[in-house]
């Protein structure tokens, strides 16, 4: 027609084909070729100018096929776009906070801290994550302008089996243990990840802390070697070793693989596959525990 476009086929596909379609259009199937082009630009004399290509790709989980897929190929383009914006920027997770421990006859007691220069200062942490984009189309409120923001949610103290320990191994429960956790009083309890492994071809739920929702604490007493067998009483003079984390959370729209978003906009595989996003930034602390009357003139530590 007559109608002016920035581009090849620029209709709506799913739920309802609008517009100039390849579908409408009645063109079969088959290999598609494309030429890529940039520009127009100068390039001067020993100057370099970088090109970037973005080449977004989706797969349909559901039955709707090769039509509703061009819906999650628009979230793939505009999360490529988000990410190019941002400079491929990775989002870092809140600080973790600072460990001090005061050692004690057969126990620590550990105050959790954040200086001002954390990012998680006052646990006022927010961070925008601009891959969190708006799903074209969509009328409900949670899908079409997202929360874009994670905030602080809590604190996870580990017992480490050693101080070789790394953030990595945190999971593994023969070098750490969870001793203490603590997080914001907002309803907001179990925290499941949903990451994708490739020998399936499915996102498998991950379940990353299971929170107390009480309200964030800043000391916590530790009493009992994780680690132990028979008797956990802390033992003096020897040397236990601790690794603090801090997390946010954000759940623009609760994700779930099995619904249909046409039926139910606000919980579907449109939704948040990460609600828990931990720092990467943590901290390391020891204690010994021991008798401290001489140290302390027979002052008794509350």
């Amino acid at each position: 027609g007559s109608t002016p476009t920035n581009y090849c086929y620029p209709g709506e596909l799913y739920p309802n084909r609008t517009g100039w379609n390849e579908f409408d259009a009645g063109n079969l199937a088959g290999d598609r070729r494309f030429l890529q082009s940039a520009g127009p630009f100068t390039l001067l004399p020993g100057a370099v100018n970088n090109v970037t290509f973005g080449l977004p790709w989706a797969r349909s989980p559901i039955k709707n096929g090769n039509l509703f897929v061009v819906s999650l190929l628009k979230v793939a383009d505009a999360k490529a776009q988000a990410l190019f914006d941002e400079c491929f920027k990775l989002l870092d997770g809140p600080d973790a906070p600072e460990l001090t421990i005061q050692e004690g006859n057969n126990e620590l007691l550990i105050y959790l801290s954040n200086k001002p220069t954390s990012n998680n200062y006052l646990t006022a942490y927010k961070a925008k994550d601009g891959t969190i984009v708006g799903v074209p189309g969509q009328t409900a409120s949670c899908l079409a302008t997202p929360d874009q923001y994670y905030i602080f949610e809590g604190y996870k103290v580990y017992q480490l089996k050693d101080p070789s320990v790394s953030q990595t191994d945190l999971e593994n429960e023969t070098k750490a243990k969870l001793v203490f956790q603590c997080d914001v009083e907002n309803g907001v309890t179990r925290l499941i990840n949903f990451n994708f492994d490739a020998g399936m071809g499915a996102y498998i739920p991950v379940v990353k802390v299971e929170g107390s929702d009480q309200g964030i604490l800043s000391t916590f007493k530790v009493t009992e070697d994780a680690f132990a067998t028979g008797n956990k009483k802390l033992i003096n003079n020897k040397t236990y070793y601790f690794l603090a984390v801090a997390y946010a959370y954000n759940n623009y729209a609760t994700y779930k693989a099995d619904q249909d978003p046409i039926t139910n906009a606000c919980i579907n595989f449109y939704g948040q596959k990460r609600p828990y996003l931990e720092g990467r930034k943590i901290k390391k602390a020891a204690g010994i525990p021991h008798m401290f009357d001489p140290e302390k003139d027979g002052t008794v530590t509350q």
